[in-house]
């Protein structure tokens, strides 16, 4: 059976960052929901223990690069105290030359190891995509006195603004605020059930890039889709037709 490191499990470039690779991560939880298959339980596990273990490498190389940095000072100091002395003549006894090497050569090599080569993983990859295909629904959905950023990401895997309640100065990036419209994509079933408690419309995916795109607020799949790169096929509500 292949091995993949946890670049590869969680299809992303090698030199990615950890929040990044955190976030592949998490996203790969939402898309499994709360009743995954054994299958997925088990590559739910070996992502989080091998991102356990990229962190353990990420902390011990940055305790090494600070030992590392500490030592090359010190060896720096070591020899400009022997130039010191050689160059005050012959009456001070010479100071013992020393062949002084700087130590974090291993370190980074140890670290390139981890960090250089790109590829990922289509075990996971063509899975997130499977799952990114039921998100073919347009919703546009004003905002509840109780909503927050969290329950927006449950609901829709990407989203963006057409209306901001609060906008410019007065605006906090890290909420949201009742009365903002907001237009995701999301599965059937979810879109079906806030038109059927009214807090939802399904719209077209070509009436959601233009509603967006007004309003400088492209993201993600709706963005992909604008440009021409989108290969999610989107639902078409009824009475509507594709351009």
């Amino acid at each position: 059976m292949t091995s993949y490191n946890i670049y590869q499990l969680v299809g992303v470039p090698e030199n990615s960052s950890t929040e990044v690779v955190r976030q592949r991560i998490d996203k790969y939880k939402r898309l499994v929901g709360d009743t995954p298959t054994d299958g997925e339980r088990k590559i739910l596990k070996e992502m989080e223990d091998k991102y356990e273990a990229l962190l353990h490498r990420v902390n011990d190389f940055r305790e090494a690069s600070i030992f590392a940095k500490m030592v090359n000072e010190k060896n720096k100091q070591m020899n400009a105290n022997y130039r010191l002395e050689h160059n005050q003549g012959s009456k001070r006894k010479q100071t013992k030359k020393f062949n002084l090497k700087p130590v974090a050569t291993k370190v980074v090599a140890g670290v390139l190891v981890v960090v250089c080569a790109f590829g990922a993983s289509k075990l996971v990859s063509n899975h997130m995509d499977k799952e990114s295909q039921k998100y073919n629904v347009c919703v546009e959905y004003e905002v509840q006195k109780e909503d927050t950023k969290d329950k927006l990401n449950d609901l829709f895997e990407d989203y963006g603004f057409s209306y901001y309640e609060v906008s410019g100065a007065y605006r906090d990036l890290d909420f949201v605020y009742a009365g903002d419209v907001v237009i995701g994509r999301t599965t059937k079933e979810k879109a079906d059930e806030l038109v059927k408690a009214g807090l939802g419309k399904i719209i077209s995916i070509d009436e959601a890039v233009s509603l967006l795109g007004e309003n400088n607020s492209l993201s993600g799949e709706f963005r992909e889709y604008a440009n021409g790169k989108s290969n999610v096929a989107f639902f078409v509500p009824e009475g509507k037709t594709i351009i």
